[in-house]
């Protein structure tokens, strides 16, 4: 599924636990109409709306709001991991962003697990909660018919 967002790509994936018990039968887009009738429907009617209430405008979806089958997904998140990895390997700007990590073989930008650990204990201490605006905790219920 893919929402077009002011000029942004926002990409969703639609996935299910391998342990749930209808797992099995979810192998693709055209399964979940077949198994959750009108579940997709719904869920793009969802993603359309839920920002109204803020005041901003209805998302808008490429493909006609159609949901793509697994084979294009793999090929968007293999794109996207591409991305990735130029980015923490600086192959690109990264635009401030710090490509420091503990993992990645090979990257000129990992750091021991020590260095890393001296990173974190140079964070200041946590302090008390600071008081949240009313605005983070307001609810907005849409009736859909």
């Amino acid at each position: 599924m893919l929402a077009t967002i002011i000029g942004e790509t926002d990409w969703k994936l639609i996935a299910i636990d391998v342990n749930d018990p209808i797992a099995d039968q979810l192998n693709d887009i055209s399964d979940i109409e077949k198994h959750f009738p009108g579940l997709l429907k719904a869920s793009v009617e969802w993603f359309k709306i839920y920002k109204i209430p803020d005041g901003k405008p209805e998302n808008q979806f490429a493909f006609n709001g159609e949901a793509k089958p697994a084979a294009f997904a793999h090929k968007v998140v293999d794109e996207v991991h591409s991305f990735w990895k130029a980015l923490v390997s600086k192959e690109v700007d990264a635009k401030g962003i710090s490509c420091v990590n503990t993992t990645i073989e090979g990257n000129s930008f990992k750091i021991s697990k020590n260095d890393a650990k001296e990173v974190i204990n140079k964070t200041p201490e946590l302090g008390p909660a600071q008081p949240m605006e009313a605005i983070v905790d307001k609810w907005h219920f849409v009736h859909l018919k």
